[in-house]
């Protein structure tokens, strides 16, 4: 069994924050974010995407969690995008309240998808760059 973490760049909803985010400055328009101190496991879906073909010829009789292990906190993706894009100054940190059921920290376990030889390709820097453009 195979369980896939949060991906958070290409493909995303219109409404989750990277697509408002990047959509809302691109548009010159306010970006209006909780305070964004949330921690995440934000693998590119390229990466988890190579993770399920090399799954399909593994012989792992066990969950295996994909993602990329380490925690981003969610402030800085949004300030990594609001960067790149160069709206720093409309990105409005703490202007919506978090959600009563918003997870403190999910962040995957990856041993299991190390051991079975996998590891991330994308970094944070490179997957906004390459969304963004």
């Amino acid at each position: 069994m195979v369980r896939p973490c949060f991906t958070g760049l290409k493909g995303e909803h219109p409404e989750q924050i990277v697509a408002s985010v990047i959509r809302a400055l691109t548009r010159g328009q306010a970006a209006r974010c909780t305070s964004n101190e949330q921690i995440r496991d934000a693998p590119h879906v390229d990466d988890l995407a190579l993770a399920f073909v090399a799954l399909l010829d593994c012989d792992a009789h066990c969950v295996v969690n994909i993602g990329s292990g380490r925690p981003l906190a969610i402030r800085d993706l949004v300030s990594r995008i609001a960067d790149k894009i160069g709206n720093a100054d409309l990105l409005r940190l703490g202007a919506r309240m978090l959600r009563a059921n918003e997870l403190p920290l999910p962040v995957t376990d990856v041993c299991r998808m190390r051991k079975l030889g996998l590891r991330r390709i994308w970094d944070l820097v490179m997957g906004v760059d390459i969304t963004i453009a």
